[in-house]
């Protein structure tokens, strides 16, 4: 069967600011080694598919396309949530002669390659044979910041079938699912044949499905004035029965503010530093220069970010609020920042 990986990039990444800006976001920054992490995850998916579609904004679309050349790519005119840009993807799929599709966000940091292999294999496999699959990340601490995968019953080797897909927890809850070893993170990476998809959006999210039917890809814009914002996991996968979820084998990280950043490079002298900088009695800090010096003294568990046009200092345990300061700016009319 012929295999389309989308790759989703259309997210905004606000909570890595001022690193991450409008017209350059999150996907486009080097986090550790040389490749942008949109990069990183083309190359990654390149060889167990036989094309990709990157699915980002009109705001972003010739960024993408100065950067990629044998892809296809679709530009949406709005923001609406992954529900429709997953739908959108399977009806490219289904109209390219493309019979498997694998859904992966642009953003994420994996390392052991093999493993990942492995488990999009697997993935891969169970769609073939009529599931919706998914990859679970085995937890490693009780996070709030991830929705959670409830395993069942074992299907086959690694795999297990979903019980439920769980929201964003409190800590005490998060404890709960990683005491009990049921529970995976949901990275937001799915799996399915294209027929067995748009039956299953049919049957429980007839409101994503109705604007394919009359519209082809091409008419985009049409579509998307019909289409409710919605999450594909809220839309669809919640409710269909036919989840499977395929337990990780790789390190994966969603790098989904400053903190993640202690968990993929290695300190220095007791501090995450990317950039120059020096430091005197300073340890558990996030130091970034993006151009001159960072020097500090004295300074623990705080991040400070140094671009050309912006200094960020913040506690790390305050590093969620970052979208505040966004939000601020807007108020403000000071887009130039943004």
């Amino acid at each position: 069967m012929k295999k389309l990986a989308v790759i989703m990039a259309g997210g905004k990444g606000e909570r890595f600011w001022p690193l991450s800006r409008e017209k350059h976001p999150k996907q486009f920054l080097r986090i550790k080694g040389d490749k942008e992490l949109i990069e990183a995850t083309v190359d990654r998916v390149s060889p167990l598919f036989d094309h990709i579609l990157i699915v980002t904004t009109r705001k972003l679309e010739d960024k993408v396309r100065e950067r990629f050349h044998n892809v296809s790519i679709i530009a949406e005119p709005v923001g609406k949530n992954t529900g429709p840009c997953a739908a959108l993807a399977t009806k490219f799929a289904k109209e390219n002669g493309f019979k498997l599709v694998g859904v992966f966000p642009a953003d994420h940091f994996i390392e052991n390659i093999d493993g990942f292999n492995q488990n999009v294999r697997d993935a891969l496999f169970m769609a073939e044979r009529g599931f919706i699959s998914t990859i679970g990340i085995r937890p490693t601490r009780p996070d709030t910041g991830f929705g959670y995968i409830e395993r069942g019953d074992l299907i086959e080797d690694g795999v297990f079938k979903v019980v439920k897909f769980h929201e964003k927890p409190e800590l005490d809850k998060a404890k709960m699912y990683l005491e009990s070893g049921r529970f995976y993170w949901n990275a937001g990476m799915f799996f399915w044949k294209t027929d067995v998809f748009f039956e299953e959006l049919a049957r429980y999210a007839p409101s994503l499905m109705e604007p394919l039917k009359v519209h082809s890809v091409n008419e985009i814009d049409r579509i998307y004035e019909k289409m409710p914002s919605i999450s594909i996991d809220y839309a669809l996968l919640e409710k269909t029965t036919k989840t499977v979820v395929v337990e990780s084998k790789f390190f994966w990280e969603d790098l989904g503010s400053y903190i993640a950043l202690e968990r993929v490079i290695e300190k220095i002298d007791k501090n995450v530093i990317i950039g120059e900088s020096v430091q005197l009695d300073a340890e558990g800090n996030i130091l970034i220069s993006k151009g001159g010096l960072v020097a500090v003294l004295g300074l623990k568990d705080m991040v400070v970010v140094h671009t050309e046009d912006v200094t960020l200092v913040l506690p790390k345990n305050r590093v969620q609020e970052v979208k505040r300061i966004v939000k601020k700016l807007r108020d403000m009319g000071k887009t130039e920042y943004l």
